[in-house]
């Protein structure tokens, strides 16, 4: 009887903890925008996009399969958890390609555990598919520089470099990780940098031009952001040079683990002295991720416009598990199931935090709170504007309840003479000081009953990631 791959099981545990509990979550913002967006048809998913939308590419699989299965929460969110659980496999790909089989191994199971994935694999965005496509590219590309890539290889890294390069706008980043790769390698075997171009041009020129498209939408929207850093990535905030640690905790939901991590890796490099041998190619291709998802886009921020968010590191993340699995592999086998239980341990609370609590918008609850309170000649005000796309997705519409939404208080006039109530919704994203203007001129036309702030009754995460905070006030006309 054939023995089944360790990696399966992997795999199977990485499905589980991603399928389950898909829909327990409202849509929060993104994803409701994403819901939208899917509405139209294809040719204008695939002519009418920004790097804003994070390319076409996701919404275009999100379409092909929510026109077929629907779009409840479930089946919006279920392309996120099958690339989520393919990410999980080519960690394990990259692993094995870099330092061996255990290592691969290794990378993958806590891939499967990790928090950070778990949570992204469950939210209809791109990022799954972002760091699978990302992962696989770089570990096909691998070969290129070395010269044992076969024609399969290259057409593979042609493949994978596109779906990723148009799966969001970070695809520079995803570039300058081969350019390191291959100025690493032309250091390391002492070649010109010329040379080992040579085994990469046709592969390279391929890329160049499938991405040319999204390269030059993602300047334009870059240099509109410099031009007016309101309109283009206004929730981006510069941020001191400890953000690249925070991005450590944020990825594993824990401190304690993302200080394991340093102490492993710490380890590792510490067992590659004692050998002489610091530095050799396997070794680069994390480094030149780090440098590339993390490194580079925070000095970017910090010295031209802020672009940084720890979400859109992720990749780098897959280089930090392969180093977590190849740091494994170097201790001694009783002390290593020791180092693993104690990680596995660490995973827990955060994993039971992501399905017993709340971690995102809570607009499932929102209106289903003013639903239930609802009368005829009520109005609803809902601000901002683009949360509608969130409370619309669960709000049943009434005929005989008036509803508007308002990007500004300078947009709000008056309120109808046959309005006896009015429900002011307000979601904190990035707005206070509209909302309690906004709230100042509803209590001049009627007397507010209390204000539910909906996430102070439910079990939310600690460690979420985003959920906004979302008002419910009730005026009625003094």
């Amino acid at each position: 009887m054939k023995r089944i791959p360790a990696v399966f099981w992997i795999l199977l545990l990485a499905a589980g903890l991603r399928i389950y509990g898909l829909a327990d979550e409202s849509l929060w913002l993104d994803e409701a925008l994403i819901n939208e967006r899917i509405l139209h048809d294809y040719k204008t998913l695939l002519t009418d996009w920004d790097s804003q939308r994070q390319g076409p590419l996701y919404p275009v699989i999100a379409k092909a399969w929510c026109d077929q299965f629907g779009n409840d929460e479930f089946n919006l969110r279920l392309t996120a958890a099958l690339f989520g659980i393919i990410a999980v496999f080519m960690v394990y790909r990259l692993g094995k390609e870099l330092f061996g089989k255990e290592t691969g191994l290794w990378a993958a199971f806590f891939a499967a555990l990790s928090p950070f994935m778990i949570y992204f694999a469950q939210e209809a965005r791109p990022y799954t598919l972002y760091i699978c496509c990302s992962l696989a590219a770089i570990q096909y590309f691998v070969r290129i520089p070395r010269g044992s890539a076969s024609l399969g290889d290259k057409l593979f890294f042609i493949f994978f470099a596109f779906c990723a390069l148009y799966s969001h706008p970070y695809g520079p980043f995803l570039a300058l990780t081969f350019i390191l790769m291959l100025s690493g390698y032309a250091w390391l075997e002492r070649e010109s940098f010329i040379t080992i171009l040579r085994r990469t041009w046709i592969s390279a020129i391929a890329v160049a031009l499938l991405y040319a498209p999204m390269f030059f939408i993602f300047a334009r929207t870059f240099l509109r952001k410099l031009d007016k850093p309101t309109t283009a990535g206004s929730w981006l905030l510069a941020g001191p040079i400890t953000q690249i640690p925070e991005t450590f905790v944020d990825y594993f939901m824990s401190l304690p683990f993302a200080l394991a991590v340093y102490v492993l890796i710490g380890f590792m490099i510490g067992q590659r002295l004692l050998k002489n041998k610091l530095i050799d190619f396997p070794l680069i291709v994390p480094l030149s991720m780090f440098l590339s998802f993390m490194l580079a886009p925070w000095i970017i921020s910090a010295t031209i416009t802020p672009i940084y968010l720890y979400k859109y590191t992720a990749p780098a993340l897959g280089g930090v598990l392969v180093l977590l699995g190849y740091a494994l592999s170097l201790i001694p086998w009783k002390p290593r199931i020791a180092a693993i239980i104690v990680l596995t341990v660490f995973h827990i609370l955060p994993l039971y935090n992501i399905y017993t609590k709340v971690d995102k918008d809570p607009w499932r609850q929102t209106a289903a709170l003013v639903e239930q309170e609802l009368r005829s000649h009520d109005m609803i005000l809902l601000m901002p504007t683009y949360a509608s796309s969130s409370f619309n997705y669960y709000y049943h519409r009434r005929q005989d309840v008036l509803f508007r939404r308002l990007r500004h208080t300078a947009e709000f006039r008056s309120i109808p003479d046959h309005i006896e109530r009015v429900w002011f919704i307000f979601a904190h994203f990035h707005t206070p000081l509209q909302g309690d203007a906004l709230f100042d001129t509803l209590s001049n036309w009627g007397s507010p009953a209390e204000t539910i702030r909906v996430a102070e009754t439910l079990p939310m995460n600690p460690h979420r990631y985003f959920a906004s905070d979302i008002d419910v006030t009730r005026f009625d006309r003094k």
